[in-house]
């Protein structure tokens, strides 16, 4: 019975493990000018680390307000989102990928 609980309790361990680290963030870019609620463009101080089809989370200066949104396109500095921000960012916001 004792080996059956152990080998849960590392099965856990192991799956808890295999999902923080899926969740891991890598900063990606810095807003460059602040953006207005409902707009999806961003300007940023360079787009190259940033992949297209995939979510971004921007992250406010202060880190108390986050949000995740669809990349639909980078062209050098401007990355296109596919909906409205719910939110305004200052700039020197991060982007995490």
């Amino acid at each position: 019975m004792k080996k059956a609980w152990i080998c849960v309790i590392l099965t856990l361990i192991l799956l808890t493990a295999g999902v923080a680290y899926a969740q891991k963030w890598k900063q990606v870019a810095v807003l460059a000018s602040d953006v207005e609620k409902t707009e999806t463009a961003l300007v940023v101080d360079s787009g190259t680390q940033i992949v297209v089809d995939k979510d971004v989370m921007i992250e406010s200066r202060d880190g108390k307000i986050k949000e995740n949104y669809k990349v639909k396109s980078v062209y050098e500095n401007v990355v296109l989102l596919r909906d409205k921000l719910k939110q305004s960012f200052d700039a020197g916001s991060r982007l995490y990928q």
